[in-house]
């Protein structure tokens, strides 16, 4: 009899890989777990916090009450020792007098109101609260105009159920991005995979001028990103391809992102030590992140600084795509106030390979075609006049056409390298497709 079901995949030496039925069963109860807790803790967060906040501020009535009496109530929450103000109050809505005791929305929700969360001072920070409030005096208060006896003495948001629905909806997210690739992906072979993603995007590219290309070649990458941009000089202006730029990019959003955290855990510390009530747990355990969140700041802003002032490269192509044998004229312009030393324009050909070594997936690339087309000892620009050069590059006949296959690759490229005073050496690379030698160029 068959084995329909196997624990092990293929053997690979003296070690088998994991079964791909059991690793996929084992993603989707992952996802399907964390999407259905994040449901739960949401819809908890959404009917115990925010809602009962939002009534607070926005839909309940104002009233004068007087203050009878005050105290600080104590409580083990989590096994530590915490603390809420408690204040008697007296006040009169919809023509009815009422003796509660109240403080703020958390001390409504819970049974008899007395909920966990209400309990979040210490000590001091809760006699220093009901100090606020002297016995005998008139001061506002809010009542809920469905149930007058729901009261409180003082609104407004607190941080960390909204940070905590923040995060909570992230994981959400998470959770259904991953649950609804794994089903995607559930009992289809990468080959499947890989041929339904270039069967999506075949759709997503529907109308473009050279979807009808792509067609005849479906591995040659697609022109239209490239086509997409008219030039001034020449027809097209190919994009820039930095890895640099990228990794800037890439820092300057972790760190808006990480800082952007940050700063609501700084907001919550600063605003206790101003209310004369201090979270000395909190503050402690922002340290640490706000010192991470400096120096990510100092990182950006000295890679910002190296480069600075290089200023941008354009490149333009006479047509494209090309075809083996196409001779074509390029026009390059920098504009940038930062000398250039030993500055080159390349037309490159490489070939990426993406193998498997045990359970590792690895990626090689090697240079098999190279022709430097300009090479200047020194190239400046300035601001608004660009230093401009022309050239004509050739791809030779029995040059290899652009391919693009999920375990290799056939990648034509312009490439601009030098090396930039007082700053990290300088390379752009600018991509460019060549199709098969029976296609046809589109000028």
């Amino acid at each position: 009899m068959a084995q329909r079901f196997r624990f092990f995949g293929k053997k690979r030496g003296h070690r088998q890989t994991g079964s791909r039925l059991l690793g996929g069963i084992g993603e989707a109860v992952l996802f399907a777990t964390l999407w259905l807790s994040g449901c739960a803790v949401f819809v908890s967060l959404l009917i115990g916090a925010v809602v009962p906040a939002l009534r607070v501020n926005y839909e309940y009535s104002q009233t004068n009450c007087t203050i009878l009496d005050r105290r600080v109530k104590a409580k083990t929450v989590g096994g530590v020792m915490r603390y809420r103000p408690e204040v008697d109050i007296e006040y009169t809505a919809a023509g009815e007098s009422f003796v509660r005791t109240a403080y703020d929305h958390n001390s409504l929700s819970g049974p008899s109101g007395d909920s966990p969360a209400s309990y979040r001072y210490d000590e001091e920070a809760a006699r220093s609260i009901i100090l606020d409030f002297t016995v005998g005096r008139e001061y506002l208060c809010w009542y809920d105009p469905n149930d007058p006896s729901r009261v409180v003495l003082v609104r407004g948001f607190t941080f960390m159920p909204l940070l905590t629905l923040a995060v909570v909806v992230s994981l959400i997210v998470v959770a259904t991005v991953g649950l609804g690739l794994r089903l995607f992906a559930w009992g289809k072979s990468t080959e499947r995979q890989a041929a339904l993603r270039r069967q999506m995007e075949s759709h997503l590219r529907r109308g473009d001028a050279t979807a009808d290309a792509r067609l005849d070649y479906p591995t040659v990458p697609d022109v239209a990103a490239i086509n997409d941009s008219p030039g001034t000089t020449l027809a097209y202006r190919l994009p820039v391809g930095s890895q640099a730029s990228r990794a800037t990019l890439a820092l300057l959003i972790f760190t808006v992102c990480f800082n952007g955290l940050v700063s609501i855990f700084v907001l919550m510390s600063v605003s206790g030590f101003l209310e004369g009530q201090p979270d000395w747990m909190t503050s402690l355990m922002t340290l640490p992140f706000l010192a991470m969140g400096v120096w990510l700041i100092v990182r950006l802003v000295r890679r910002a600084q190296m480069y600075s002032g290089i200023g941008p490269t354009a490149v333009e192509v006479s047509h494209h795509p090309l075809l083996p044998g196409d001779t074509f004229e390029i026009h390059l312009a920098h504009t940038g106030v930062v000398p250039i030393r030993n500055f080159t324009l390349s037309l490159v050909c490489e070939e990426h390979v993406l193998f498997r070594q045990g359970t590792n997936s690895l990626t090689d690339h090697t240079v098999v075609y190279e022709d430097r087309l300009l090479q200047v000892r020194e190239l400046t620009g300035q601001l608004r006049e660009p230093a401009t050069l022309s050239c004509e590059a050739t791809i030779p006949e029995s040059a290899m056409h652009s391919f693009e296959v999920p375990h290799g690759a056939i990648r034509w490229k312009l490439v601009v390298a030098g090396k930039p005073t007082g700053r990290a050496p300088l390379k752009r690379e600018f991509a460019l497709v060549v199709f098969p030698g029976s296609g046809r160029s589109q000028t």
